[in-house]
């Protein structure tokens, strides 16, 4: 999947809420801002530098921020999503991961990043492998997705997630 497809299957999933909840569009990313007293309260999506790989798939972050400024990377209070999930959300995200690790095909033998130096194709491989343990709080957690059901799935993670984050960060 293309960033862009991965970007507007998330808006499709999460626009309605943000709207209904006084929420507008950032220029940069697929991100969401409002005001917070004299700071803006934003949240974006970011995917992968990585790109696309027709086996592993990809990833994408979400991003939170409480800032003089409504655009994401601002300098205030900043933080990935897994520090604001609670043990249970955290648990959800393991098995979520490993639904999408589950499904994926390994690539042939001949495949050319096999063919590499063992430290990459290792690092390649183990994108294959189960997740045996959650993420923490301290995690820098990336959602991984191979097709648009696995971005959905996420997209409702977050969706689901957002009222209590929110409400952690700007209280």
């Amino acid at each position: 999947m293309k960033s862009t497809e991965v970007y507007a299957c998330l808006k499709e999933v999460l626009g309605p809420w943000t709207k209904a909840n006084g929420f507008k569009r950032t220029k940069s990313f697929l991100g969401w801002f409002k005001p917070h007293g004299d700071r803006f309260l934003t949240f974006w999506f970011q995917c992968s530098r990585d790109g696309w790989d027709d086996f592993a798939g990809s990833k994408f972050a979400v991003e939170f921020q409480l800032d003089q400024m409504s655009e994401p990377g601002g300098l205030g209070t900043r933080a990935r999503i897994a520090r604001f999930l609670d043990s249970n959300q955290l648990e959800r995200a393991h098995q979520l991961q490993n639904d999408v690790i589950s499904k994926l095909e390994k690539p042939p033998s001949g495949h050319f990043l096999l063919q590499s130096a063992p430290e990459l194709r290792d690092y390649y491989l183990s994108k294959f492998q189960l997740l045996s343990v959650p993420p923490t709080n301290q995690s820098d957690l990336w959602l991984r997705y191979h097709d648009e059901d696995d971005v959905r799935r996420w997209g409702s993670f977050v969706l689901d997630a957002l009222p209590g984050i929110l409400r952690s960060l700007a209280p």
